[in-house]
């Protein structure tokens, strides 16, 4: 959404922009099946959680000659710069939304450049730890990695590198500070509040959408029942109704039960994904002491899963062979050494 702002603003374009903006794509039909056709197959960020999407194959499943056909066209004499640069920002896009990094990249040729180690290694890009998938399916979210919104700057998100929006319309977003500086003098100024107004509207038509969609899934529609009264009927019960109320349909869509129990499932694959990605880290585990109860002891501890109290540590250490004999005095005396000896300075 973030270059459509300044379509409507000519004089905040360049005459380069002002031309890519007009240009109808029209491709060789094995060059539209691989840019438009091919790449969308695989699956996307916001689709049922990591684990499915980690499943796509890499190099948006291109083949090896797949690529020279993108390569090829785009470096051929026979085509205009307006198309070698929508080829660019094609396939740039669809690697970002699958979370293959650009970054750096100005050319067809270094896209596939990128597009080729991917497919040598044979995996598909990794998940970065902040990435967090959107189980939203209408209206403005964040889908992949994004691009810099400043003219001329060719980063993008990468494993290490997550960008901020604009503060106020939260529509471009940017690498740097400087970069957003540099950005809002030239032109962002300018649309920023409709850019604000613009998200708000389709955050409003989204939530709605979403909210149809929820109770058209489990069967349910939002409906006029008798004497105009809101009512969520079976998909196969719509005699003599007439919807006409957006309120009314987004109210009886939050109150219904499948629908409440859907969002439910929903946030839960959400929050397991982020889990699946971002794993807790392992507490570094303390050095040795030199005294094997308190080394048995930070042992013990480091697997639990909870806090254990001394006489939890000495349940757990009786059962050993080893300390079969061991008393709860000695295990209270280790636990404590152990406690002094974690929080020392690494």
């Amino acid at each position: 959404m973030g270059d459509d702002l300044y379509v409507s603003h000519p004089g905040l374009m360049t005459l380069e922009e002002q031309e890519d903006a007009e240009y109808v794509a029209s491709y060789p039909p094995e060059v539209h099946a691989l840019l438009l056709g091919k790449a969308l197959e695989a699956p996307s960020p916001d689709a049922e959680g990591l684990q499915e999407f980690e499943k796509r194959p890499p190099a948006l499943g291109f083949t090896a000659s797949d690529l020279m056909v993108l390569e090829c066209y785009a470096a051929s004499d026979a085509i205009t710069d307006v198309e070698r640069r929508h080829v660019f920002r094609i396939l740039r896009a669809q690697m970002l939304r699958q979370l293959i990094s650009c970054r750096g990249c100005g050319s067809v040729r270094e896209l596939v450049a990128v597009l080729r180690d991917e497919l040598k290694a044979g995996t598909p890009a990794t998940v970065p730890r902040w990435y967090s998938f959107s189980t939203t399916t209408m209206g403005p979210r964040r889908l992949g990695y994004k691009k810099c919104g400043s003219r001329g700057c060719l980063n993008t998100e990468d494993l290490q590198h997550k960008f901020l929006s604009c503060a106020a319309c939260k529509v471009p977003y940017y690498c740097s500070p400087v970069c957003q500086r540099r950005d809002w003098k030239a032109r962002h100024k300018h649309v920023c509040a409709s850019g604000r107004d613009q998200r708000e509207y389709m955050q409003n038509a989204g939530a709605l959408l979403q909210r149809l969609s929820d109770m058209s899934l489990t069967g349910q529609d939002a409906v006029f029942g008798p004497g105009g009264a809101m009512m969520a009927v079976s998909s196969g019960d719509r005699s003599n109704i007439a919807a006409s109320s957006c309120q009314a349909a987004v109210t009886a869509a939050d109150t219904n039960p499948a629908v409440i129990t859907r969002r439910a499932f929903l946030r839960a694959e959400k929050q397991r994904a982020k889990e699946v990605a971002n794993p807790p880290e392992p507490p570094p585990p303390s050095p040795p002491s030199g005294d094997p109860l308190i080394d048995a002891v930070v042992r013990v501890r480091q697997n639990s899963q909870k806090e254990l109290t001394a006489a939890q540590l000495h349940s757990h250490l009786v059962l050993e062979m080893e300390w079969q004999d061991v008393s709860l005095a000695a295990v209270k005396k280790a636990s404590s050494k152990a406690a002094k000896l974690a929080a020392r300075p690494r």
